[in-house]
């Protein structure tokens, strides 16, 4: 292709010759770059958008070269900071508007340009308005504006076609970045000798949006180190820190964490080669936090002068311009060293008054003065915007969280957003690790069979033997275990609607309820008994739980995004407006008049565990999500909540000493759960029983006997039991390949074994079981006629008139005689805390602590509610609670939307 083809950038006005005048003005340039690239230079007009420092480099340029046409908008006035920088700008220009003082000494450059002005800011807040004003130039250049205004524009500048470049520069860093959109260019084929035509160069160029969606995995160790990326986020954080802070930068040290938090967000999400650079330097974000806001005045003509240069390039087309991003790091040639930057007095305008600038001094480092990007590819980390607001915001994707937003599209939100910090392969918090058990108040077998999911034939039904459990049951066991602590309102709403949400949720939601034979039932004489009150649990667990959750969820049009963490709740007074969150390190505001918080407890975090449990129990393992943080809590701290209950307690139950510390697996989920204490004993490494075994059922023990297990030496244990009853044991809990099992012949021989496991007295081993053993016998000796019977609490104890252990076992008490015999090492699994928030009992309502009314527009709702559980719970209670206040919250939001004004 011959050079005569080659596109010119459109004008708006009819292509001119060079008058004799101009020739001779710009003979020197074009024996440069030509009479053709002149002519398109002379025939252009270009916006400028703002006239700070950069600004006025680039124009002075731009006139020199002689554009034909110049347009500057900016509404604001000369300030005494501007003429450090600004090129056109004397003393007495401060208070003066930007370009009716630069106008005149901008045409006194180059009288053959045509200047014009428009001193209104307002002109770039009306879309309409900027529109007409870009259909009409050629070339737009924006400087020293903030992120989100330079997408919109250059997104504008792309609905008509017109190259886009912006630039600017922060204390001793300055960037340009261009959008030429389909660019042509003349360039030289390097394989041919230096006499050769050269030839044309097609460029397609991003957008900024685009641009800074790159994910810089993609390039070798090589490119990257090149590319030198430190500077590039920097800037980007900068931008980040603008949009959070209502467009300002920082200007002081203290702000140094904030942004070096934000710069190495954005850094780890673009997927930068780690081994080139891990984090941002510590000195740039140091030097940058005090220095970003200020202007200084080589820096800005060293980005202006190569600003217009591009611009100058990108018009001729003799030669490619850069392809995206150019940064420019003036601490090559100029140090501020933080502790040396202070403010000083230098002189005194004509007012008067004294001129504030930044001192600077010299770094001897070798000369280096910019680094250019020369990617053709869109460079940066992907930045979600979330344009919309919705009637409701839940944040946890848990069984709770769930709950509360079918809910709340059943009671009238028809914009639900469920959000969760973790990401979507962890999603379901702990209710998918569950067993799926749910406590409720029935009437018996005949109540419960609507609510089966597989109805039982007359057959099954007539072998099935499940007691009433009223509401005073339920009631009197909460209250019971709590040694009466629990909040009686929010007992009293848990149990009146239990029976009401488990309907619900076989009904509305779809959960696929079962008899729970295999937890809650033994086979006596030929029929299943259920024990301790509860019968249901679902299909499949925890992962049934999760997987209809989800698929209600899908049905209903409710929104779900993972991996976005809620850092703020979003108030207007006293209410609720929306929440502020993170999404691939970019920070943003949804707004909505209801937001549900069902986040979880704080069981995930070891620093809080021992900060509010006590000693040892960031030893504790955990069996659910690890994604359960306490972030809840920080949130409602902030805005005033009230938090209570018992921030001391937590469910934790004996789990399996080789599992993972910091999460449960999700392909076991509870199976790692050793529930099977009751039918034999547990032993200390010392040697010695540390609880009743027999105390109550399971039902009622089990979520406190991880503490008890966590208390011990070494806070481990071993289950024990003989051949009586290890086929009784819980094949999830108890089969091959899900734990390590211990057998022995003798009892001698199992302690030989577990020294090994951490048994540190073997003698004391053997003596606390032959003890045991003795006082078994004596009380069946005593009760010749009385059944052992795991079904029932059957009195069989190893307490009599001849022998009283100190430590008693209560019932189902059989001595360890029987070959083979079987151990199982266990630790402290935690499940949730106890302590949590403050609400209403019948709205979900979140409790301010100044008012002690319910903050509007604000709902808890599973593991993060206070006041439910002191010390111990009824096993079931908590998905049970999770959807009763689930509801609430759901229904309350419902109701909160139709008086929202």
């Amino acid at each position: 292709m011959s050079a005569e083809t080659l596109p010119i950038i459109s004008n708006t006005h009819q292509p001119t010759e060079l008058t004799e005048e101009e020739a001779n003005r710009y003979d020197r340039q074009m024996r440069l770059w030509g009479i053709e690239a002149q002519q398109r230079i002379r025939n252009a007009t270009i916006l400028v958008v703002r006239l700070k420092g950069v600004a006025t480099e680039a124009i002075k340029n731009l006139v020199l070269a002689g554009i034909g046409r110049l347009v500057i908008v900016d509404g604001e006035t000369v300030s005494e900071e501007d003429l450090g920088a600004g090129f056109f700008f004397r003393d007495d220009d401060v208070g003066k508007n930007r370009v009716d003082a630069a106008k005149a000494k901008i045409e006194a450059l180059n009288p053959l340009v045509a200047v014009e002005t428009v001193p209104r800011s307002s002109v770039l807040e009306d879309n309409d308005e900027l529109e007409s004003l870009v259909k009409s130039i050629d070339l737009v250049c924006v400087t020293d504006w903030d992120r989100d205004n330079m997408i919109r524009l250059n997104d504008i500048c792309r609905r008509f076609n017109k190259p886009f470049y912006a630039g600017g520069t922060y204390g001793l860093l300055g960037y340009i970045f261009c959008d030429l959109i389909d660019h042509v260019h003349l360039s030289s084929d390097r394989t041919q000798t230096k006499e050769s035509t050269k030839t044309l160069t097609k460029v397609s160029y991003p957008p900024l949006q685009t641009a800074l969606c790159y994910r810089w995995n993609g390039l070798s160790r090589r490119q990257t180190k090149e590319v030198n990326p430190a500077i590039i986020f920097t800037i980007l954080a900068l931008w980040q820190y603008q949009s959070l802070h209502g467009g300002h930068l920082p200007n002081d040290a203290a702000e140094a964490a904030e942004l070096e938090t934000l710069a190495n967000a954005l850094l780890s999400g673009a997927d930068v080669h780690r081994q080139v650079l891990t984090s941002i330097p510590k000195d740039i974000i140091d030097s940058l936090a005090i220095t970003a806001s200020h202007e200084f005045s080589p820096v800005c003509a060293i980005v202006g002068g190569l600003l217009a240069q591009d611009i100058i390039k990108a018009m001729a087309g003799r030669d490619p311009p850069i392809a995206n991003f150019f940064t420019f790091d003036g601490n090559y040639i100029i140090f501020i060293s933080p502790k040396h930057v202070t403010v000083v007095n230098s002189s005194k305008n004509l007012r008067g008054h004294m001129r504030q600038e930044p001192k600077m001094s010299l770094c001897l480092v070798p000369y280096r003065f910019y680094n250019k990007v020369a990617i053709t590819y869109p460079v940066g980390l992907k930045f979600v915007f979330i344009m919309d607001s919705y009637d409701c915001i839940v944040v946890g994707s848990g069984h709770a969280g769930s709950c509360a937003a079918l809910s709340a599209i059943d009671s009238g939100c028809k914009k639900v957003l469920l959000i969760d910090k973790c990401p979507q392969s962890w999603c379901g918090g702990n209710g998918y690790f569950t067993a799926g058990a749910h406590r409720t108040a029935h009437g018996g077998l005949n109540d419960l069979m609507s609510i089966l999911y597989d109805p039982l034939s007359p057959d099954e039904a007539s072998r099935i033997d499940i007691e009433p459990y009223t509401c005073s049951d339920f009631e009197t066991d909460v209250m019971r275990l709590s040694q009466g602590k629990s909040d009686p309102a929010l007992v009293e709403s848990l149990v009146r609607d239990s029976r009401d949400a488990i309907q619900w949720l076989a009904k509305r939601v779809g959960q696929r309820f079962c008899l729970s034979f295999h937890r809650q039932a033994y086979e006596i004489d030929g029929r299943m008994k259920f024990w301790g009150g509860m019968a249901l649990s679902i299909e499949n667990g925890g992962k049934g739980l999760i997987d209809t959750h989800q698929r209600a969820l899908q049905k209903a049009g409710v929104i779900i995004c993972f991996n976005t963490p809620v850092t703020f709740i979003l108030m207007d007074g006293d209410v609720v407006t929306g929440v502020r969150v993170e999404k691939d390190g970019v920070q943003l505001e949804i707004g909505a008049p209801n937001v549900i918080l069902a986040a979880g407890g704080f069981e995930a975090n070891a620093e809080l565990r021992a900060q509010y449990l006590g000693k040892n129990w960031e030893r504790a393992r955990v069996r659910g999500t690890p994604y359960n943080t306490g972030d809840g809590f920080k949130l409602v701290r902030s805005i005033g909540a009230k938090l209570c209950g018992d921030w001391a307690g937590c469910h934790s139950t004996a789990w399996d000493a080789n599992a993972e510390p910091n999460a449960g697996r999700r392909d076991l989920t509870n199976q790692f759960t050793k529930s099977g204490y009751p039918l034999g004993i547990m032993i200390n490494a010392l040697g010695k029983r540390f609880v009743d075994e027999g105390e109550d059922y399971r039902n009622y023990t089990y979520a406190k006997f991880g503490r008890a297990i966590l208390s011990q030496p070494g806070g481990y244990a071993f289950q024990i039991w003989d051949s009586q009853v290890t086929d009784r044991l819980r094949k999830e809990e108890y089969g091959d390949g899900v734990v390590e099992k211990i057998f022995a012949d003798s009892i001698e021989t199992l302690a030989d074994e577990l020294l090994e496991k951490g048994l540190q007295a073997r003698k004391e081993f053997i003596s606390t079981v032959n003890e045991f053993n003795k006082a078994v016998y004596c009380n069946r000796s005593e009760n010749p006629t009385s059944l052992w019977d795991p079904a029932i609490k059957d009195g069989l104890s190893t307490q009599s008139s001849a022998l009283q252990l100190s430590l008693p076992k209560s019932n189902w008490a059989l001595p360890l005689d029987k070959p083979q015999f079987m151990a199982v090492k266990v630790a402290c699994g935690i499940t949730f805390t106890f302590g949590g928030v403050a609400i209403d009992p019948e709205t979900a309502g979140v409790i301010s602590e100044r008012t002690g009314k319910p903050i509007r527009g604000l709902f808890c709702t599973g593991e993060m509610v206070g006041g439910l559980f002191y010390n111990n719970y009824p096993g079931g209670s908590g998905l049970t609670a999770g959807a009763v206040f689930g509801r609430k919250a759901g229904r309350a939001a419902g109701g909160n939307l139709n008086t929202v004004v």
